[in-house]
């Protein structure tokens, strides 16, 4: 059984709006957006002034503050990852450093009770996993296998800034998972949402397939636990009957590299695997293949 034991974090909320902005994602609340929009405007300028990308910068640098990194360590970390030169690293972090502290003080004065107000916005949202989240991850398991479930996942609560989202960390054994009031989409609930992100974590270990390249698992597991998932919840009445929607579940969850194309692979791919007969990562192979 998987045991997921959860919490508020509010002080990755900085790091989490960068990153997020750095994706093409700005906040759904236009408070947010005047208040922060030069700050993170700035940040993007500084690392491509660099010639980095947020893309490679971003993920490092929240998933060491997940560790308990701090900040600077944090910053100093995602550079290097992006390959950062060292002869201007030392005073970009400190650059960087200084812009992050500026832009958690703007948020603050957007959301000066952002501590005290993202517990109890989690916790509708926590009630409801629950109710009905390890339900979920039981039928994952028999569609899948259930060793390939994680044993222990944390999840870290954010503020919303895409109005509904969530990222699978494996490397840290964490989901970060927006906390919202209410379902976005009534078509896919978050708690559905939930399940597909801590079922990717336990199978997007390092060593949980061998038989797709480390670096392309996370994509391809992402992508085959999005029919898997659905129609677990479809079980549950969690979601309709009917065509599943795995279209749908990937334009707004946006797993991994995915891409538009993904659709009709992934629609072929479960038309032929959904039986159960192959092992799943005998299956996970046949999808790596398809979507290369």
């Amino acid at each position: 059984m998987v045991q997921l034991r959860w919490r508020a974090a509010p002080e990755l909320t900085a790091a989490y709006a960068a990153w997020q902005w750095s994706r093409g994602e700005p906040p759904v609340d236009e408070r947010l957006l005047r208040g922060t929009r030069e700050l993170l405007l700035n940040l993007e300028e500084r690392l491509a002034l660099a010639e980095l990308s947020g893309d490679g910068f971003w993920p490092t640098t929240v998933l060491a503050l997940v560790q308990g990194e701090s900040e600077p360590r944090a910053i100093t970390a995602g550079l290097e990852a992006s390959a950062c030169s060292p002869l201007v690293m030392d005073s970009l972090s400190i650059a960087l450093t200084g812009l992050m502290t500026d832009l958690r003080l703007a948020i603050l004065g957007v959301l000066p009770k952002l501590a005290e107000q993202l517990p109890l916005r989690a916790r509708p949202l926590q009630e409801q996993w629950e109710a009905r989240g390890p339900g979920l991850l039981r039928l994952i398991g028999k569609l899948t296998h259930q060793d390939l479930l994680p044993r222990r996942v944390h999840g870290l609560w954010m503020h919303p800034w895409l109005g509904g989202g969530g990222f699978a960390l494996p490397e840290v054994q964490s989901v970060l998972v927006e906390a919202v009031l209410t379902n976005p989409l009534a078509e896919l609930p978050e708690v559905v949402r939930i399940a597909w992100l801590v079922a990717a974590v336990g199978m997007s270990q390092p060593g949980a397939n061998v038989l797709v390249a480390a670096d392309r698992l996370p994509r391809v597991v992402s992508a085959a636990l999005l029919p898997v998932t659905l129609s677990a919840a479809e079980q549950l009445d969690l979601v309709g009957q009917g065509p599943l929607q795995v279209g749908l579940a990937l334009s707004k969850w946006r797993p991994p590299s995915s891409t538009a194309s993904d659709l009709s692979v992934l629609e072929e791919w479960w038309s032929q695997f959904r039986d159960g007969r192959t092992p799943f990562p005998v299956a996970l192979k046949a999808l790596d293949r398809m979507l290369a």
